[in-house]
């Protein structure tokens, strides 16, 4: 994996906010919080900015449908990534082998996750919790120093076409869990109509 450069969907008005102080991130909240559920709001990649990854079109395209109830312009951001290190790659064997051992030693955690979080609708939120503790334990047995972001490809309703009825990607997704890695000197955004 190599990320070039990353496109996130929001309104004129976000957009200008964040080219001038950059993305709110709320900080991944501690196993308990997310166990019962205290103050989170995952997305299917846990807490974050999403963007997709090299593919200006599919952010236009989500950015629209997500938006359509709004009367504000939209606009797409668009900014380079400082460095792939600490971004954890669903796409790499490596990664999803550490994840397997992650899922057996957290099995009753898990189980328990599921009666408050579900994959229902828009947002994926059983997995988002779950990637959070995967980076909790992560770092807390030092198989990493930090993740600011999490890799994957994905499944995304970009029209009207029903595409759930496959399990294949169309597009792959960045969830950004760390302003640091964004590249501020390259950040921009364009109207879109």
């Amino acid at each position: 994996m190599n990320i070039e450069r990353c496109y996130h969907g929001t309104t004129f008005g976000n957009a200008k906010r964040i080219m001038k102080n950059g993305f709110l991130l709320g900080k991944i909240p501690g196993k308990n919080n997310i166990i019962g559920r205290k103050n989170y709001n995952p997305g299917s990649l846990g807490l974050g900015i999403y963007c997709f990854v090299d593919d200006y079109i599919s952010a236009v395209l989500f950015t629209k449908r997500r938006n359509s109830w709004t009367k504000e312009r939209l606009a797409v951001l668009g900014f380079e990534i400082e460095s792939n290190d600490y971004i954890l790659d669903f796409t790499d064997i490596n990664t999803i082998k550490i994840f397997r051992a992650f899922w057996s030693k957290t099995s009753q955690v898990i189980k328990t996750l599921r009666s408050k979080y579900n994959n229902d609708g828009f947002a994926s939120k059983l997995d988002g919790a779950i990637l959070d503790l995967f980076i909790i334990w992560l770092v807390k047995n030092k198989k990493v120093d930090k993740i600011q972001g999490i890799y994957k490809l994905s499944q995304n309703n970009l029209t009207d076409v029903n595409i759930y009825i496959t399990g294949l990607p169309n597009s792959a997704e960045l969830c950004i869990k760390d302003n640091e890695v964004i590249k501020k000197s390259s950040m921009y955004y364009e109207i879109i109509d």
